[in-house]
């Protein structure tokens, strides 16, 4: 039996339908395998495990999603350019410490925010790490990957839901997660970091303002994160109607926060599409070729 070129096996590697189930595993698996080697083979410490594992993890990620790219797909990794990344992350920090920073001030004056207490500033070192290894694995899948193949067939608008809608349902299984918390994300979250990559076709300023928010919302203010426990810097508690204070989920499922993070990420939406930054779908695009001149 005659093997298959290796032409037609790169050619396949590169239909959707098999580009995207092999690039979410390039992403999840050394993710998920490091930190479980170093947890259970190596009984690494928590600490440990998000300080060392974590950034270990996310080189494995990364090397491998450009090493694919280039030898599969034949091109640029541009997402991934190392010439813009540390002013777009420092960006994007910014932008996520402000975003979060002001949702807490409104939860403060509406009285659902309280300040307890506060604990060691060291741990806001443990916040960020694992603030960083979250935002550049959600990142590099939500909007790498799924958001740039569905973008490629059928538009940005098309890509901007179906990552939202995906990124919020991910959320599900959150603890204290419910459906009305995984709509605010795919809200507030979803569109806002969609937008972001939309904004500079890179992945860095969305891992910025999504590891600003982390760090802010959990290792700053010690809210609960997306229905994990807060073990932060400052000791809080909130107080209130859950649809104000985001309940057990934390302030990520406030009103406050899909009101003020879904109206920048609109605004982002706009500003892109208004600069002609809108990727139409490719059948629109085969049309718009194949009609006569006026």
């Amino acid at each position: 039996m005659t093997p298959p070129e290796p032409g037609r096996v790169r050619r396949a590697l590169r239909h959707p339908l098999l580009l995207f189930p092999v690039k979410v595993v390039l992403v999840a698996a050394p993710m998920i395998g490091t930190l479980r080697f170093a947890r259970f083979a190596l009984h690494w410490s928590q600490d440990m495990v998000e300080l060392v594992a974590g950034p270990i993890a996310v080189i494995i990620m990364l090397t491998l999603f450009t090493l694919y790219t280039r030898a599969i797909e034949r091109r640029d990794v541009a997402e991934l350019s190392p010439q813009h990344a540390p002013r777009e992350l420092l960006v994007g920090l910014i932008a996520g410490t402000l975003c979060i920073g002001l949702v807490i001030g409104v939860l403060t004056a509406s009285g659902s925010y309280h300040v307890t207490g506060m604990a060691a500033a060291s741990v806001l070192w443990l916040a960020l790490a694992s603030s960083l290894v979250t935002g550049v694995f959600e990142e590099l899948l939500f909007r790498g990957v799924l958001f740039r193949l569905v973008e490629d067939s059928w538009g940005s608008y098309a890509a901007l839901a179906v990552s939202s809608l995906f990124f919020g349902a991910a959320h599900l299984f959150n603890p204290n997660a419910t459906w009305l918390s995984a709509v605010a994300i795919m809200v507030e979250a979803g569109i806002f970091l969609g937008a972001a990559y939309m904004l500079t076709r890179r992945l860095w300023l969305p891992i910025g303002i999504h590891a600003g928010w982390n760090f802010t919302e959990g290792g700053v203010f010690g809210a609960a994160e997306s229905g994990t426990a807060p073990h932060g810097w400052l000791q809080s508690t909130t107080s209130g109607p859950a649809w104000l204070s985001g309940g057990d989920f934390g302030p990520e499922a406030s009103v406050v926060t899909v009101m003020i993070c879904g109206a920048l990420g609109l605004a982002l939406v706009l500003w892109v599409a208004s600069h002609g930054g809108i990727v139409r779908p490719r059948r629109r695009h085969a049309t718009v070729a194949a009609a006569p001149a006026a």
